[in-house]
């Protein structure tokens, strides 16, 4: 049953009572006085005046990007600039994936809406009930590159955060440093979640189902219009929620999730928009194994280990998620050049994970495997404030959207880990569960109160000159890092920094829809942790040169990707090595990666082919 939304039209078909959407007139402004210069300016580049090839669209229909999708090919995006941009005109790789997309792909969770994606390889842990994994062009970018409606959603340690897929309405890969808009984040790019937002037509839509594993689950999804006084505005609302429960291909490893999204839109003027955005969620599972190389990719001598193995006791082992969310979006048009948007969330999780963990074979001729004792409790908080001004104005020729911004951000984790030996082997074949449990050592190995607090400014400026588009970008960020001792509040290390990000790209639209682009970006993560010596790490750095093509042909409603990059990391933190920065080189195609780190620097070399096109 096609999920009945915001971005589909009347023409979609599966879905059950779901009124036809009516296109009105836009609203009239409240200043008379307004040209319509800033109007035209916004929707330009999709009017048959700029001569350029875009996808076909339902009339009708038009594209914003907190908005939906319309079939499975995006035109706009604004995770590359942080303004409403068309993809063709973004000298940057990005991919966007719908809700459409996403409800024919039925994923379980993120890193498998990510499958095809062109330059990410998900779930690079395997299967994993508990978190998302993903490589971004070979890198590992899951805990720094992850946001959500454009605010970061940082984590370290066990301090994880899961997203609904039921949820989103569009999830869209930047690929490439993306710092000099966000601040510490992945060199290699960034997954941003885009939130369903109350609907401007009625939604009622329910759907149920159950796998092969007896894992059922009934999701909702309510909202439209609610009836407000003239002199109120208008209002908009909207509910999503899912139940979860039953196992996995893994004995005694449920996939037990329960999350619910409220939302509401407040519109008291043509010019003006208030959303609050909330969701709470909890997930009962477990760790699903930790096995040996041999028996699970090669074959050991009694041959491979059963899928549904489970390695740790189930009268011991848990993983429990709870996690709350809550934030607001507004914008408001000053005049029609000035624009100004506020973004802000706070975030909490809290996590057990407690269990007997698969530690390599200790009798792989009788398939005795062995294991250790585990225990981590974390709970973190993020508050995050993004303030942005959008200012549209000539000069001569040439058409400008400078975008000013000061963004803030705070996180702070508590950390306690422990772990110990003395838990008895299992055998694969025959395994024996429950027996005394098997004590924890009274000292954990980490128990500390990190806290971070970022503040940073950036300004960008796009200037469309003819067919040319031009993008440059900088921003300076602060950051203060402290490390105390959970149980006795001492302070162990504390560093303060201060970087700045540059970016600089060009593209050129031709008339027939090839559009070719390059790009050079640098980018900077300040990482949590303390290395051999006790001392907080240094910020690591990155830098990428990028060149590709962007390809709409005519007629065809789709468009095609092509870019070859060079992206370097210096200062990553390696086994031993302390801090230094001196790159190695390494070979990347599609998406495997081979790369050697020496002296804490890692360098990809790669190209990648995207295309995006409409689902049939």
């Amino acid at each position: 049953m096609p999920q009945a939304s915001l971005a589909q039209s009347s023409a979609q078909s599966g879905a059950q009572n779901i009124p036809p959407v009516t296109v009105t007139a836009p609203e009239a402004r409240r200043r008379t006085a307004a040209t319509p210069q800033r109007r035209a300016t916004r929707i330009s580049v999709q009017t048959p005046a700029t001569n350029r090839p875009q996808p076909r669209r339902d009339v009708g229909f038009v594209e914003t990007p907190r908005g939906p999708v319309n079939g499975y090919v995006a035109g706009r995006s604004s995770s590359g600039t942080k303004t409403n941009t068309p993809i063709m005109e973004t000298p940057q790789a990005v991919s966007v994936i719908g809700a459409e997309q996403i409800r024919d792909q039925k994923p379980n969770k993120l890193d498998e809406v990510l499958r095809y994606t062109a330059g990410v390889r998900a779930g690079t842990f395997g299967t994993d009930t508990r978190n998302d994994w993903w490589l971004i062009r070979g890198f590992k970018s899951e805990d720094i590159g992850l946001f959500l409606d454009g605010m970061q959603l940082f984590y370290t340690s066990y301090a994880s955060w899961k997203l609904q897929t039921p949820n989103m309405e569009r999830v869209e890969v930047l690929r490439g440093p993306s710092a000099v808009l966000y601040g510490g984040s992945s060199p290699s790019g960034i997954v941003n979640v885009i939130s369903k937002m109350p609907p401007a037509e009625p939604i009622r839509y329910i759907e149920a189902g159950v796998n092969n594993f007896g894992n059922a689950y009934v999701s909702f999804d309510m909202g439209g219009p609610v009836a407000t006084s003239p002199d109120n505005g208008k209002l908009f609302a909207r509910v999503v929620g899912q139940v979860q429960n039953g196992g996995t291909q893994v004995n005694f490893t449920p996939d037990n999730n329960y999350f619910i999204a409220p939302s509401v839109t407040w519109k008291p003027d043509a010019d003006t928009t208030f959303t609050v955005l909330a969701s709470a969620s909890k997930q009962d599972t477990r760790g699903i194994n930790f096995l040996p190389y041999q028996g699970t990719v090669t074959s050991a001598p009694f041959g491979k280990i059963p899928t549904s193995f489970f390695v740790g006791d189930p009268s011991v082992d848990k993983f429990t998620r709870e996690q709350e969310m809550l934030g607001y979006q507004f914008e408001r048009h000053l005049t029609d050049d000035v624009t100004f948007r506020q973004n802000a969330r706070f975030a909490h999780v809290d996590i057990s994970y407690r269990g007997y963990v698969g530690n390599g074979w200790d009798n792989i001729n009788t398939a005795t495997m062995g294991r250790y004792n585990w225990y981590a409790k974390n709970t973190a908080n993020q508050a995050n404030l993004d303030n942005q001004l959008e200012y549209r104005f000539n000069t001569g020729a040439v058409r400008h959207t400078m975008l000013f911004g000061v963004d803030l951000r705070g996180y702070q984790i508590d950390d306690y880990q422990a772990f110990g030996f003395g838990v008895p082997s299992i055998n694969v074949f025959n395994p024996a569960y429950g027996g005394a449990e098997v004590p924890l050592p009274g000292s954990p190995f980490r128990n500390f109160l990190i806290t971070q607090k970022q503040a940073g400014t950036y300004v960008q400026d796009q200037m469309k000159l003819g067919n040319f588009t031009l993008v440059l970008s900088g921003r300076n960020d602060w950051v203060e890092t402290t490390q105390e001792a959970r149980d006795t509040g001492a302070n162990l290390a504390s560093r303060d920094d201060s970087r700045f990000s540059g970016r600089a790209g060009l593209i050129y639209n031709f008339d027939n829809g090839i559009a070719p682009y390059i790009s050079y970006s640098t980018s900077y993560n300040p990482i949590i942790g303390l290395n051999a010596t006790n001392q907080l790490f240094l910020p690591e750095t990155g830098k990428q040169a990028e060149i590709g093509v962007k390809v709409a042909p005519v007629g065809f409603d789709g468009y095609f990707t092509v870019s070859a990059f060079d992206l370097v990391r210096q200062n990553v933190p390696t086994n031993g090595a302390g801090q230094r920065s001196a790159p190695a080189k390494s070979d990347w195609r599609g998406d495997v990666a081979r790369h050697r780190a020496r002296g804490g620097g890692q360098r990809h070399e790669g190209a990648e082919i995207h295309w995006c096109l409409h689902g049939l």
